[in-house]
C-alpha cells in the first residue's frame, strides 16, 4: 500500500517522502486518488506563504486604513494625504493617488476600478483607481469620517465624527437618510445583511440599524471606556467587537446578550480580523495578538521589534499584513 509522509520544513518548504512496498514498485503514476492526494499536499503549501515577507515603502506618515482590493493587491490610505495601490508580489506601488489636503482616514471598495475615501475635511469621494481621477465627493458630515460600508452598488454608508450615520445615494451623490442616536463618534460601521448595519461608538454602545426605515433595532451595552472601533460578523446571528478598555466581546444579535468576554493586554483594541473559524487576530495600540475565541486564550504574541501597530490586515491564516507609522509589512504568523 501507497504510504506518504509529508512535512513543512522552515516556512516555505515542502518535504515529501513516498514510501512504497516492494510489490508495489510498479505503482501506476497515473492513478487518479493518488493524483488528487499530491495535489492537495502541494496545494495546501502553497496556500501557506502566499508571498514574500517584505517591507512596503512610500507612505509619509501614519498608515491610517489598509484593505484588500483583490488576491494580488492591496489598498491603503494615510495621514499623508494619499490613497497606494500596492502589489502585494513584489511590493510595489503601482497607483498613487494624491488627495491633496485631505488626510485619509477610511476607504471601502465599491467595484473593480472604483473607491470610496472618507477624510479629515469632512467629505467623501469616489475614486476612479485606473485614472486616479475624483469623480464626486459626498458633502453632508460636519466632522471626520471614521467609517465607510459599502451595502450594494448604489449605496454606501458613513460614519462620522458628528455622531451620525449617513446613508448615500452613489449614482447621484445624496444622502437619502440620517441615522441620529448615538451620543458619541461613530467609530465603526459593519454590514450585517442587505437591509441592516451594526455601529459602534465612542459612547459605548453597538446599536443595530435597519436602513429601509431608519429604526434603531437595538442597543448593545457593556464596555467601559472610550469606545467600539472594531466590530467583524461571527455567524448569521453573532458578533464580534472590540473596545478600547482592551475587551472582546462576542454578542448574541437575537438576544442581545454578551456571550463572552476575553480581556487582552493590548492598551486597547484598535482592529478586529478572522484568522480562522475558531482564531482572532486582535490588533491592540501596543502589541498584536491571536486570540482562540473558543476558550478565550492567547495563543501567539506577535513579535513586532518594540513598534506600535496601527493597522492590519489578513493575507490568510498564514500571513498578515501591519501598518506603522509610516510603512507596512507583510509578515508570517509561524
Amino acid at each position: 500500500m501507497l504510504s506518504v509522509i509529508f512535512s513543512r520544513l522552515k516556512k516555505k518548504t515542502l518535504s515529501l517522502t513516498l514510501m512504497i512496498c516492494p510489490e508495489e514498485l510498479a505503482i501506476n503514476l497515473n492513478n487518479i486518488r493518488f493524483k488528487k492526494l499530491f495535489e492537495c499536499i502541494l496545494n495546501e503549501d502553497k496556500k501557506k506563504v502566499i508571498y514574500e515577507e517584505k517591507t512596503l515603502l512610500g507612505h509619509d506618515y501614519i498608515v491610517s486604513f489598509i484593505m484588500l482590493l483583490n488576491k494580488t493587491q492591496l489598498v491603503s490610505g494615510g495621514i499623508d494625504e494619499t490613497i497606494k495601490l500596492w502589489d502585494l508580489k513584489n511590493g510595489k506601488c503601482i497607483t498613487d493617488i494624491d488627495d491633496k489636503t485631505n488626510q485619509i482616514k477610511c476607504l471601502a471598495k465599491l467595484n473593480k476600478t472604483q473607491l470610496a475615501s472618507g477624510n479629515f475635511s469632512n467629505s467623501i469621494k469616489i475614486w476612479d483607481i485606473k485614472t486616479n481621477v475624483c469623480l464626486k465627493t459626498l458633502i453632508g458630515h460636519t466632522r471626520v469620517i471614521l467609517s465607510l460600508v459599502k451595502m450594494n452598488k448604489d449605496v454606501l454608508v458613513s460614519g462620522s465624527w458628528d455622531e451620525t450615520i449617513k446613508i448615500w445615494d452613489l449614482p447621484t451623490g445624496t444622502c437619502l437618510k440620517t441615522l441620529i442616536g448615538h451620543t458619541g463618534n461613530i467609530f465603526i460601521i459593519a454590514k450585517l445583511n442587505q437591509s441592516q448595519i451594526a455601529s459602534g461608538s465612542k459612547d459605548n454602545t453597538i446599536k443595530i440599524w435597519d436602513l429601509p426605515t431608519g429604526n434603531c433595532l437595538q442597543t448593545l451595552k457593556g464596555n467601559t471606556v472610550i469606545g467600539i472601533p472594531s466590530i467583524i460578523i461571527y455567524n448569521l446571528s453573532q458578533i464580534i467587537s472590540g473596545g478600547y478598555d482592551s475587551s472582546v466581546k462576542i454578542w448574541d444579535l437575537i438576544t442581545g446578550d454578551c456571550l463572552k468576554t476575553i480581556s487582552t493586554d493590548t492598551d486597547g483594541v484598535e482592529k478586529l480580523e478572522k484568522l480562522t473559524r475558531t482564531q482572532l487576530l486582535v490588533v491592540g495600540c501596543n502589541a498584536i495578538k491571536i486570540y482562540d475565541l473558543l476558550n478565550g486564550s492567547c495563543l501567539k504574541t506577535l513579535n513586532l521589534g518594540g513598534l506600535n501597530p496601527h493597522k492590519a490586515v489578513v493575507l490568510s491564516k498564514f500571513q498578515i499584513v501591519i501598518g506603522y507609522k509610516n510603512f507596512m509589512q507583510i509578515i508570517d504568523l509561524d
